[in-house]
């Protein structure tokens, strides 16, 4: 049965999109990694938006209580994308494991989950892919072949109840679909951070 590779470079430096992707691999448990809420209440979505280091200064520096007022503001202005409840899935379809257990040293997880975590409060979370790191990430999503997807993940397990978002649906054409959309979503908003020189800010609420 195949296991989750080790990561074979660091973050910044040129990768094996094949090092991370082992999507057959059995799932891990559930474990609370960057925020608990990880792994508490899942009716959550995820949104990306790519910010300059001045934009990404202010909203780190300001006070708990604003920043995701702030980030609401940021989102409309600088054309902010999600991907509703689907990171869950793709996190999967991608490394082989749940949204559960992000990788800070796996490209394609912290392309998908962030890799530092700056906010929480109570239900939200915020993580940050710095304007360094976005390139690793950008190359790793660029190797990943859409319409491989539905024959890399293995799809009982998909269905079994363990990946959020994906057992409320019946249809498994519509769930392979809104991957591969998820998976476009997420790799032009690095396209955008790469062109730009910006960072990338993963919000989940």
């Amino acid at each position: 049965m195949p296991t989750i590779l080790e990561a074979g470079s660091s973050p910044g430096r040129r990768c094996d999109v094949a090092t991370y992707w082992d999507p057959g691999a059995p799932l891990s448990p559930l474990s609370i990694n960057h925020f608990s809420i990880y792994a508490g209440d899942m009716s959550l979505f995820a949104e990306y938006v790519t910010l300059d280091s001045s934009q990404l200064r202010e909203l780190r520096d300001s006070p708990a209580e604003e920043q995701f007022e702030l980030y609401d503001t940021l989102s409309e202005t600088e054309g902010g994308e999600d991907i509703d409840k689907m990171w869950h899935a793709l996190h999967f379809a991608l490394t082989g494991l749940p949204g559960t257990t992000p990788d800070r040293d796996n490209p394609l997880s912290f392309a998908v989950l962030g890799r530092d975590p700056f906010a929480e409060d109570d239900d939200e979370s915020m993580v940050v892919v710095l304007a360094a790191e976005v390139g690793a990430a950008l190359q790793a999503l660029e190797g990943v072949d859409p319409a491989a997807i539905r024959n890399r993940i293995d799809a009982e397990s998909i269905y079994d109840g363990s990946i959020y978002g994906v057992d409320d649906y019946a249809d498994r054409e519509f769930v392979f679909a809104e991957l591969e959309n998820a998976l476009s979503v997420v790799t032009r908003v690095y396209r955008k951070a790469a062109a730009e020189k910006r960072s990338v800010v993963f919000r989940l609420s």
